[in-house]
């Protein structure tokens, strides 16, 4: 099952941070996630997506340089947590079977 993860920058909850609007969709395939190697190429797409909106967003500002580590770091572990809560909420919730 191929899901899809929205990584909106918005995750990114530090105090100065500015509103974020950007947004970069990552799809995995969740029936792929036990393979560790894909796995991390999916979390390493996740910190590639995560750095494009941070540098977006930081562009121009005098804050770019102190604050694009540390914006890279959450907005790609808030995703990380998300992608891993959506796909055991998934896992959790009980197949239903259409009756006819």
């Amino acid at each position: 099952m191929i899901r899809t993860l929205a990584i909106a920058a918005a995750l990114f909850t530090v105090a100065q941070a500015p509103a974020f609007a950007r947004e970069i969709v990552v799809e995995f395939d969740t029936a792929r996630l036990e393979d560790l190697a894909y796995l991390e190429a999916v979390k390493a797409d996740l910190t590639a997506a995560a750095a494009k909106v941070c540098r977006a967003e930081y562009a121009g500002s005098p804050l770019y340089v102190s604050r694009l580590r540390s914006c890279i770091d959450e907005v790609s572990a808030n995703a990380i947590a998300e992608m891993t809560g959506k796909i055991a909420a998934a896992e959790a919730a009980p197949t239903q079977i259409a009756a006819k």
